[in-house]
């Protein structure tokens, strides 16, 4: 109990009265220091509560979704969600090309069965560099005015295989056509390999006003070589030549002859050798 002053207003104890009792320090307020006013024991059961309740709720709901059948989720792809009236994808599909069409199947094929067929009269001459109509690469660029360029340029483009027909006409003249086989189509393959050979024929030594752009081939040229070939004991060899490119093929035409080739015999025969791709 606290003490009070005495009555006479003095506020001080009289001499020998006991001393007043002393109290331990409580702070203010409600609950003794805990919050809300709770002890230690209330908070350990709160909390033990709030935990079972939890662990109650989760295995209540597992427990009611378990009972509950499946429910199926929608198709990934639906087939009617076109518009009604335009026609399906399949029906407006172009058709898929023939063999005959389908330039891949072709090339992809015997190489040689695509090279023109040596005309009446003339004779076969299967060149030094070929064996069955297939030419060995080193052997091919062996008449390169440069043949280690040649080679060098061949192999950085990727070649695949190379198929040659060769035939003599009149004991004068030589015809050797070659299908040159890339691996790609762009730039650094057959693409690239055409154009090059284009320009090197074009500014070749000995090259005439003869020459131009061969039909219905998109890149293909011939040249006509006014300046022969002249080696000592051999009749000098006049040339024709036509380059064109088509997919992953490059077609090189060559003619020789002992006199001047004309432009439509050069050029007809290169459109004819298209066409066959």
């Amino acid at each position: 109990m606290p003490v009070f002053p005495p009555e006479d207003g003095t506020g001080v104890p009289e001499p020998g009265s006991p001393p007043p009792p002393s109290y331990p320090y409580r702070r203010r307020g409600p609950g003794g220091g805990f919050p809300g006013g709770l002890g230690p024991r209330a908070l350990l059961l709160l909390g033990c509560a709030a935990l079972l309740g939890t662990a109650g709720g989760v295995a209540t709901g597992y427990t009611v979704q378990a009972g509950r059948a499946p429910t199926p989720l929608p198709p990934l792809s639906q087939a009617g969600l076109s518009h009604p009236g335009e026609p399906s994808a399949k029906e407006s599909a172009p058709a898929p090309l023939t063999a005959e069409e389908d330039r891949r199947v072709r090339t992809e094929g015997d190489l040689r069965e695509l090279l023109l067929d040596t005309p009446g009269g003339a004779r076969d001459a299967d060149p030094p560099f070929a064996e069955d109509g297939w030419a060995f690469v080193p052997g091919y660029v062996a008449g390169h005015e440069d043949p280690g360029d040649a080679l060098q340029e061949l192999l950085g483009a990727d070649i695949r295989r190379i198929a040659v027909a060769s035939w003599e006409e009149d004991g004068r003249r030589t015809v050797d056509i070659a299908l040159l086989q890339f691996h790609g189509v762009r730039w650094h393959s057959a693409r690239g390999y055409a154009a090059h050979q284009r320009a090197l024929m074009h500014g070749a030594a000995g090259t005439g006003d003869g020459g131009g752009a061969l039909r219905n081939s998109g890149n293909g040229r011939y040249q006509i070589f006014d300046e022969p070939l002249r080696a000592p004991g051999r009749e000098p060899r006049y040339r024709a030549r036509a380059v064109a490119q088509r997919g992953d093929l490059v077609l090189d035409i060559r003619i020789h002859d002992t006199g001047p080739v004309r432009e439509r015999d050069i050029a007809s025969l290169a459109e004819r050798q298209l066409e066959r791709l």
